[in-house]
């Protein structure tokens, strides 16, 4: 914001503005990186948790079986 307000004209002020802007724009880039790796990792958590459920299910009916035999 307030970037209408600026005066680009004199060139040390114009080199000053865009480097500003291309902060905000590296941060705006690296924040939503980071959001994403954040739900990545939930979601590959997510889907190691319902494996191991899976496994131990399928483990214990197998077990349970093998006790009737």
């Amino acid at each position: 914001y307030g970037h209408s307000q600026l005066k680009t004209g004199h060139p040390v002020r114009s080199a000053i503005h865009k480097q500003l802007n291309g902060r905000l724009v590296l941060r705006w880039v690296t924040t939503w990186e980071s959001l994403l790796l954040y739900v990545l990792f939930v979601l590959l958590l997510l889907v190691l948790l319902t494996a191991c459920c899976l496994v131990s299910s399928v483990m214990g009916s197998i077990r349970h079986r093998d006790h009737r035999l």
